[in-house]
């Protein structure tokens, strides 16, 4: 398969401006070496105050890279959380079974991994909510 050029906007949200503008700055530096991925190009977006957060900020960083195998493409996806991927070249891209099975294995078992702490998260939020009940009710009996 011949490489893939594609354009990635990530986003970064937090507090306080200087915070956002270095957490950017160490993605961009990140990226740089990441194994599979040559990063051709960046802008970054500087920090900006969110109107309806006062005190929030909010930046990006757009870059363009080329990787060499879809599957660094998938995994960058799940690490880095785009808010917008755009392959720009080729135009046209032809994979084998063999391929397209290794994509949705990769993308299941993160799906998996994602669920799983989910199910985790809701079971705890769960029992902390039953806890806070019981702590209410022994409350109102005394």
């Amino acid at each position: 398969m011949e490489k893939l050029r594609v354009q990635l906007i990530m986003e970064v949200l937090g507090k306080p401006q200087d915070y956002v503008h270095e957490v950017i700055e160490d993605l961009r530096k990140e990226l740089e070496h990441e194994a599979g991925v040559n990063l051709i190009s960046f802008n970054i977006g500087e920090p900006k105050e969110i109107k309806e957060s006062p005190e929030f900020f909010t930046g990006f960083l757009d870059v363009e890279i080329e990787v060499e195998k879809a599957e660094t493409l998938f995994a960058m996806c799940f690490k880095y959380m785009p808010a917008h991927v755009d392959l720009i070249y080729p135009e046209r891209i032809n994979f084998s079974n063999v391929e397209v099975a290794e994509l949705l294995n990769f993308l299941t078992t993160k799906l998996h991994g994602y669920d799983e702490v989910a199910r985790m998260l809701q079971l705890e939020n769960e029992k902390f909510a039953r806890e806070l009940q019981s702590l209410r009710n022994t409350e109102t009996k005394d």
